[in-house]
Order: C-alpha cells, then sequence, then structure tokens
C-alpha cells in the first residue's frame, strides 16, 4: 500500500508499530463525495486514541538517551525562547496586545458598525422567503434545504419512543462497574522495596479511549512511564533570571571550616577528610555504607548510567541564563580556571534531526576544551562538579534551573537542608547580609544520602508509575507524581526536621528572612517569602497531619482519582451533578476549615480569655443552646447515678459492720459472763487456802517475754545495664548534638 493511498488512521498505526485498522470506504452513487459509515469512524477513532495513549515498553539496547519533545520546536527559525530578555524589556507586541486591549477598532466603535452590517434585516415573518418570490407557506411544491450528512443524522436516533411512550436514550446507561488491581512497589526511608495492590472500582466503558480521558495504568513493570513524561511533559526551557544582582554569597570563604580538606575536594560530595586532631570524618568512614549508583534510564546521559553519583545534576535552562547563575555564585565559566564546574551536557534545537521525540543526541563539553556554544537553541541538560563549594551553592541556590526529573530540586522540602545556609548580618556598609555554610559537613552529607538514595531507589524500581507531572494534571490511574513523593508532608521530609526546638530557635535568631530569589527583607514585611524561610518558620502552614508513607501515598491517592472519575469531576470536559455538589462541598469544607483553624489558633484563645464579657457572653450563649441543657441534664443523671450506687454501697458496708458488731458485743457479753464465773470459783478457792493457811492472796501479774523482730537482711539495689552506641545515620540526623559547623571569623561565625 503506497503512502498516498493510506488513511490517517492507517499512517498512525504504521508509525507506532501496531496493525493498520480495517476501515472500508462506501461510495454513493449519485456521485457525492465518499464517507465513512458511523460504526467505521467510532472504530478509527478508537484504535487511533488507543495508540496515541499507550505506553511502548522500554528497549535499553536501542534508546539509551532521550531529549524533551518541546526541543525539537527550537530548531525552526521562529523559534524564540519563552519569557526571554526581549520580550522582558519590551514586552508582549503584536495582536496579543491588540486583543488584550481591545484594538484600537473596538476603542473607536468601528467593530459596532461591522457587526450591524453583518446582521439579517428583521422582518415581521417567521422566516425570510427567497428572492423575488411570494411567500405562500410550506406548500408540496417547494424544495427544502437539507443537510449534506442527513442520512448520518437520521442513523444516530439518540432517543425513542417505545410504545409505553417511554423517553429513552440510545445508549442507556449503565452503572456497573468492575474491579481493577493495580500493582506498586513501595519504597521505605532506608530504601527497603516492599510490593501491593491497591483494588479500585472502575467503570469498563471508560477504558480503552470511551467517553472519559481518564485510563487505568497496566501492570506491565518493563514499561517506563517516567521516561515518557519526561519527553511530553517536561517544561520550556527556563530562559529568565533565577538569581538577582543583590544577591551575596560569603566573600571570605577561607574562613570557611574544612574549606582546604573538604569544600575544595575533588572526590566528590561523600568523601572523607581528616580534621585538626586527624580524625577521620564523614559517613563513609563506616565501610557498610554503599555508594549510590545512578539507575540506566534514558533521562541520564549515557556516561552516568550504571555509574556511582559524584555530583551530577540534570538541568533544564539556556546556556545565558547558566551562565549568569554561576557568576551570581562565584563560579567563573571560563576555560583555564578552576570554577568548580568539570563537564556539561547539552543539545541543539537545530541539530535534532527525530521529531518523534524517541531520540536525542546529546553533547559533552569539558571545561577545559573548546566547544561551539552559539546560538539561541543551546539547552543545557547536565553538569557534573569537580568540587564540593559549587555542587553545593548550585543544588541549594539553583533549583530553578534543575530539570523535573532531578530528585535535587526536592531537597528543600527538609529543614535540616535548608539550615545548609544561613544569612547573616555583615555590618559592613556596602552589603546588608551575605549567604554562609552553616550545617555541620557530616550531617550535611547524611541528610543528602538519604533524600538522594531514596530518589533513585523511585527511578530505578518505580519508573513504570511515577511522573514528573503534577498530580493535579495526570489522568491516568495508578500514576503518581513525583513531587508528591518527595513532598515536604511524607515521613522521609519530616523526619530530617530540626532535631530540638532550642537548635530550630538558635538558627532563626540568626537567619534573616529571605524572598523568592534569596534577597533579605525587612521586617515589615508581610508576603514574599520563600518556600524554605516559610518550612523553618511557619512550618503549621505547609505540615498537615501525620507524617505519610508512601504506601498510604499511593493508596489515596489512587483511590481518590478512581472516585473522581467515577463521578464525573475529573475526565470529562463537563461535569454532573454529582461532581459539580461534591466541588460546592469541597470548597464549603475549604472555608470552614479555615473558619475553625483561626478561632483555634492558640493566640486567638489566648486573647480572648483577657476579656471577661466575651467569657460571660460565651458561657451565657453555651448554657442557653438546647444541646447544652441536654449534655448538662445528661451530666447530672450520671452523676446522681454514681453518688445513688456509691450511696447504696456504703448502705451495705454499713450494715455489714452492724451485723460485725452485733455478733462482736455477743461475743463480749458471752465472755464477760464467763470470765465473772470463773472470777467466783478462784475467789472461792483463794479464800479456801487462805483460810487454811493463813496467808494473802496468791494471785501475782504474770510476766511476758516479747520476742525481738527479726532483721530482715539489706536490699540490693537493682543494677542498671550500661548504654551502647549507635552510629547510623538517623543517629547523625536526629542527634543534637554538634547541629552546625563553625567558622575561622565573622563571616560564617553563629
Amino acid at each position: 500500500m503506497s503512502d498516498s493511498s493510506m488513511t490517517r488512521a492507517q499512517k498512525i498505526a504504521a508509525a507506532f508499530g501496531a496493525p493498520a485498522p480495517n476501515v472500508r470506504k462506501q461510495s454513493d452513487q449519485g456521485g457525492q463525495n465518499t464517507r465513512y459509515k458511523k460504526e467505521n469512524i467510532k472504530q478509527v477513532t478508537k484504535q487511533t486514541r488507543q495508540l496515541q495513549n499507550q505506553t511502548q515498553p522500554l528497549n535499553q539496547s536501542t534508546q539509551k538517551v532521550v531529549v524533551p519533545q518541546h526541543a525539537y520546536r527550537m530548531g525552526n527559525e521562529s523559534y524564540r525562547p519563552q519569557n526571554s530578555q526581549q520580550q522582558r524589556f519590551f514586552g508582549n507586541r503584536g495582536r496579543s496586545t491588540e486583543r488584550r486591549n481591545g484594538g484600537a477598532s473596538r476603542r473607536n466603535g468601528n467593530s459596532r458598525g461591522r457587526d450591524q452590517q453583518r446582521r439579517p434585516q428583521r422582518t415581521d415573518q417567521a422566516w425570510i422567503t427567497p428572492r423575488n418570490q411570494e411567500d405562500h407557506g410550506l406548500g408540496e411544491e417547494e424544495t427544502l434545504v437539507t443537510d449534506p450528512d442527513e442520512d448520518q443524522f437520521q442513523e444516530r436516533r439518540y432517543f425513542k419512543v417505545d410504545a409505553a411512550q417511554k423517553l429513552y436514550t440510545y445508549d442507556v446507561p449503565q452503572d456497573r462497574e468492575e474491579s481493577y488491581g493495580i500493582e506498586f512497589k513501595y519504597i521505605s526511608e532506608e530504601g527497603a522495596i516492599t510490593r501491593g495492590d491497591v483494588y479500585i472500582s472502575f467503570k469498563p466503558e471508560y477504558q480503552n479511549g470511551g467517553a472519559s480521558n481518564v485510563e487505568i495504568r497496566d501492570n506491565l513493570s518493563n514499561q517506563n512511564v517516567l521516561m515518557k513524561s519526561y519527553q511530553h511533559n517536561s517544561p520550556p526551557t527556563r530562559h529568565h533570571p533565577i538569581l538577582d544582582d543583590r544577591f551575596r554569597i560569603v566573600k571570605n570563604v577561607f574562613g570557611i571550616e574544612n574549606w582546604a580538606e573538604y569544600y575544595c575536594s575533588e572526590n566528590g560530595f561523600f568523601t572523607t577528610w581528616r580534621n585538626k586532631n586527624g580524625e577521620e570524618q564523614g559517613i563513609f568512614k563506616d565501610p557498610k555504607l554503599a555508594p549510590i549508583i545512578i539507575p540506566n534510564s534514558p533521562i541520564f546521559p549515557e556516561e552516568w548510567q550504571g555509574k556511582p553519583w559524584k555530583n551530577q545534576l540534570l538541568l533544564n535552562v539556556g546556556k545565558e541564563t547558566f551562565r549568569e547563575t554561576l557568576n551570581y555564585l562565584n563560579i567563573r565559566l571560563e576555560q583555564g580556571s578552576i570554577c568548580g564546574v568539570e563537564t556539561v551536557y547539552y543539545y541543539s534545537g537545530s541539530e535534532l534531526e527525530e521529531e518523534d521525540g524517541t531520540e536525542g543526541t546529546i553533547k559533552k563539553w569539558d571545561v577545559d576544551g573548546d566547544a561551539n556554544l552559539s546560538g539561541t537553541d543551546i539547552v543545557i541538560c547536565g553538569v557534573t562538579f569537580n568540587n564540593n563549594w559549587a555542587f553545593l551553592a548550585v543544588l541549594y541556590f539553583g533549583a530553578g534551573m534543575f530539570s523535573k526529573a532531578e530528585v535535587g530540586r526536592h531537597f528543600m522540602n527538609a529543614q535540616q537542608f535548608v539550615a545548609a545556609y544561613i544569612n547573616q548580618k555583615t555590618f559592613d556598609g556596602n552589603q546588608t547580609s551575605e549567604w554562609a555554610p552553616y550545617l555541620n559537613i557530616e550531617r550535611l552529607q547524611a541528610v543528602v544520602y538519604k533524600m538522594l538514595n531514596f530518589g533513585m531507589t523511585i527511578i530505578r524500581e518505580c519508573s513504570h508509575f511515577v511522573s514528573i507531572q503534577e498530580q493535579i494534571k495526570i489522568r491516568r490511574i495508578g500514576v503518581i507524581s513525583l513531587t508528591e513523593l518527595m513532598g515536604p508532608n511524607t515521613e522521609l521530609m519530616r523526619n530530617l526536621a530540626f532535631p530540638t526546638a532550642q537548635i530550630k530557635l538558635t538558627y532563626q535568631r540568626h537567619c534573616n528572612g529571605y524572598g523568592n530569589r534569596f534577597l533579605p527583607m525587612r521586617a515589615n514585611d508581610r508576603r514574599g517569602f520563600h518556600d524554605a524561610w516559610r518550612l523553618i518558620n511557619q512550618q503549621e502552614e505547609i505540615w498537615s497531619g501525620e507524617p505519610l508513607k508512601m504506601k498510604d501515598q499511593c493508596e489515596s491517592i489512587t483511590k481518590n482519582m478512581a472516585e473522581m472519575a467515577l463521578t464525573g469531576e475529573i475526565g470529562f470536559t463537563t461535569g454532573s451533578s454529582i461532581a459539580i455538589l461534591n466541588n460546592i462541598d469541597r470548597q464549603k469544607l475549604k472555608t470552614m476549615d479555615k473558619a475553625v483553624d483561626r478561632n483555634t489558633n492558640p493566640q486567638y484563645l489566648d486573647k480572648i480569655k483577657g476579656k471577661k464579657s466575651y467569657q460571660e457572653h460565651h458561657a451565657e450563649m453555651t448554657l442557653n443552646t438546647p444541646k447544652a441543657q441536654t449534655l448538662i441534664q445528661q451530666a447530672i443523671d450520671e452523676r446522681l447515678g454514681e453518688l445513688n450506687k456509691l450511696l447504696q454501697a456504703t448502705q451495705k458496708k454499713m450494715e455489714l459492720q452492724d451485723e460485725k458488731i452485733k455478733q462482736q458485743n455477743e461475743a463480749l457479753k458471752q465472755l464477760q459472763i464467763e470470765n465473772r464465773a470463773k472470777a467466783l470459783e478462784i475467789e472461792k478457792l483463794g479464800k479456801r487456802q487462805a483460810e487454811d493457811m493463813d496467808i494473802g492472796s496468791p494471785f501475782q501479774p504474770s510476766i511476758r517475754t516479747l520476742r525481738s523482730p527479726s532483721k530482715e537482711p539489706p536490699r540490693k539495689k537493682p543494677t542498671q545495664p550500661t548504654g551502647t552506641t549507635i552510629t547510623s545515620l538517623t543517629q547523625i540526623t536526629t542527634d543534637p548534638q554538634n547541629f552546625a559547623s563553625q567558622s575561622k571569623d565573622n563571616s560564617g561565625k553563629v
């Protein structure tokens, strides 16, 4: 079959490597245009949508590196970078400005005249008759204008009426749902991998290109959803500045502790070094700690795949913005200078030949070598650093240049990583403040190792269901956003908070407030703060509820998305009644939550404690409500019931005691009678003996010997077990000792 005779659906099928759909044509005898039947059109549309939405399996042997799809548009001559400097200085020009302002014609009122000329003239007739003809009504001889596709409209017949005069649709709505199981892999904080299934209910007619654009992910581990999202969902290349001219980093770098031993080291971020006493420092002094290996994923340059990680970052930034950011960080990108940048990976949009986005050519430039980086379509997609100072500065301040597939762009969600730098006053007339290192190096290594190991494990093991898209934009059930898995509310980030409140308070006292471009702000500013600053100082606005595990996140996101798809909240251009009602309830809940948070704020409650009038009014209003009266009556009844039970128990005790007292009195009376009888007998016997012996009374008091109490041997005190020391990443990140590093001068001293 030649290309000219192939239909569009057959060409798409051939491009995706799938069998072409069988489309039959129907020619009319009357010489009219060829048209498809309705059933064949539905079949072609359904198969085409399936081919466009399906994810192809990953073949590592033929596909090693990919390039975002928007890069292929950069080779056009008419391409202009988004947010370029020309737009910054001159603004938007052309039709957009005219359309936004209404245009000169609308301001002058000319459009109203043109609209009136286009409108038909008003007449008193119900319809307009043809010219030069009289209107005699709709007679038999009058020719009616028909739609050229009238037979198709007749075939549709969306509504029917049966013998009972009941109206029903052509396709009767079905409420049939089926259960689907979606497989997941869960990564723990320590890197352990577990498997699990999430079961949802979904309508089968929504699958495979149905009425909804929401589908269920296939349980195929050889699919690379992460790679597809990197190709088709990467944001445009960033061309506007990230930092400001007023940005200041520490001037006296030689006063930083361990500057030559660690920050200037070329052995990588996790290298070990020796302090002044000759002791080995660093997390890799523990031989059990394994190095981090970069996954064999095509989102990384081919030279990185399968090798140990060493100060590498994925970028998506123009060359001018990249160079400008390095200059702000005092990293000079010049040949022959020690700038900290070792290798730069880039591609050019004009040199990309393939337009399907399946394979790209990435070039490498060693800073000491020669390279031709001329052209406006040069995009920096990766960089490797040869010293830790440059890497840490770009990792902390240059997150705006990162690709959405770079896990380092989420490190700012951990409080301890935010404390890697501090903005301090320099007491200098020219500079108000500057950024200097703050966090202890060994602790910083442990924090970065935990987050980097977690992110690389997700890319290696969970690429079949993880996407770089934001969760709100995903329309595939079972696909989770990388932003959600490394968000500030996750268990990983919440465990990397400040160990104690005192350490946090010390950092807050010495660190200035800063805005979106890391610029210090005045004390009376109320908005525009950086998210990292808010994470430390306003964490109650970012943290919500308990820390989320990866398993709980996958289950809740998947089930919520399936429920929203069933109710029609997502997947359709129009919303069902239930979808609209759910949205209204959601907005009500948001408003209610805000009111509850405002009225239960501890500061608000402390304020109203001192208002006696409010307290009296609140007590009066509370007591006068029917619910309060009911609760008070219930409390009174419960208390009375408790008192009655206590009184009954006391009465029973008293009765038992009375009986015991009566028994004791009777026994005492009997004993007294017996004693009197014995005394009489003894008295008689004594009289007889006295008479016989003529002596006094023989009675003498008896002598009793008391036994001394036995002395118990002293008890032995229980022995306390001695403590054991544990050396691990968890202990390093949670131990309050040695949190901040010290500097030699005032530039980095806290």
